[in-house]
């Protein structure tokens, strides 16, 4: 069954570098191609976040599919890791992007159409819900072992136990990943379950007099991703980690895959909205922060596992 998921990972792979990879190159040709929404439908700052997920999936998302499936068939041992981190951001994103068009249903600046969104309803869920069946098989291929195989001798079908064997990488995944997770709670969790409102009055989320409501609407689709894939894969892979179980790998692999693109997207946004008339965020420093911190982490601890 594992090689439906990588025969159809190709077909996905051509349509992200299609639609996206061309967009971050041009926003406007996306839209001339019909793969990305015009401004006049989305505002400016819907173009910025857009234009963030482009340019993000064009540097993480794409190389990691691409690696990780030229990886699969060159048979080497680590083709796992990348595909199950592409995997973890395959079912992400579609999450993000649909709760974020179902906050602005009724926002007046955001003019997408009934037909669309209902469109948008279909498609992103089917991304969605093929990433969790990827990831059940992964997980299915790493659970049929009873205890770890040798690195030395793990094929390249098989998930090894290279992050659980050392005890250096334990404490390098352990205490950040449990540090990250609490925050995640603390500043996503609470806001996608009480309301956005809530979240800025906490002080974990931007005002929309700030962000404006679109942009507000695309940090609130992150945080309601967070809560559906993000903390649940981290908790249950760090728990799997200390246990020393083989599984665990993959759904580090995933929540680690997440990680990197929740750090990178907001900041590609942000940094793609400054010049944006309405756009007047005060601070910038937390997503350079976040960036500075997340993404070296996500990506020693992928070298780790």
């Amino acid at each position: 069954m594992i090689y439906w998921v990588i025969s159809t990972a190709w077909v996905l792979l051509i349509y992200l570098i299609y639609g996206q990879a061309l967009s971050a190159l041009s926003y406007d040709l996306g839209v001339h191609l019909g793969t990305q929404l015009p401004a006049d439908i989305i505002t400016e700052i819907g173009v910025a976040f857009f234009l963030g997920f482009a340019i993000v999936d064009a540097i993480v998302y794409i190389p990691l599919f691409l690696v990780s499936l030229v990886g699969f068939w060159a048979m080497y041992t680590w083709w796992w890791v990348l595909f199950s981190a592409a995997l973890g951001i395959s079912l992400y994103w579609p999450i993000a992007c649909l709760a974020t068009m179902t906050f602005l249903q009724n926002e007046p600046t955001w003019k997408l159409p009934n037909e669309e969104y209902r469109t948008y309803s279909v498609v992103l869920p089917c991304i969605s819900i093929w990433a969790t069946w990827g990831l059940w098989l992964m997980l299915a291929e790493a659970s049929s072992y009873s205890s770890s195989p040798p690195v030395t001798g793990a094929t390249a079908k098989s998930p090894n136990a290279a992050g659980l064997s050392s005890p250096w990488s334990w404490w390098v995944i352990q205490f950040p990943g449990w540090a990250l997770l609490g925050f995640l709670i603390a500043s996503q969790a609470l806001t996608a379950c009480v309301s956005y409102e809530y979240g800025v009055y906490l002080g974990t989320e931007e005002p929309p007099d700030q962000v404006t409501p679109v942009g507000a609407g695309f940090l609130y689709g992150f945080t309601v991703a967070d809560v559906m894939a993000s903390i649940p894969l981290l908790l249950l892979g760090l728990i799997g980690h200390w246990r020393g179980e083989i599984w665990a790998n993959v759904v580090l692999a995933a929540s680690l895959g997440i990680l990197m693109y929740w750090a990178l997207v907001p900041w590609t946004a942000v940094v793609s909205a400054r010049d944006a008339a309405e756009w007047k965020l005060v601070h910038e420093l937390p997503y350079w922060a976040t960036i500075g911190i997340v993404v070296p982490w996500a990506v020693t601890s992928l070298w780790l596992i």
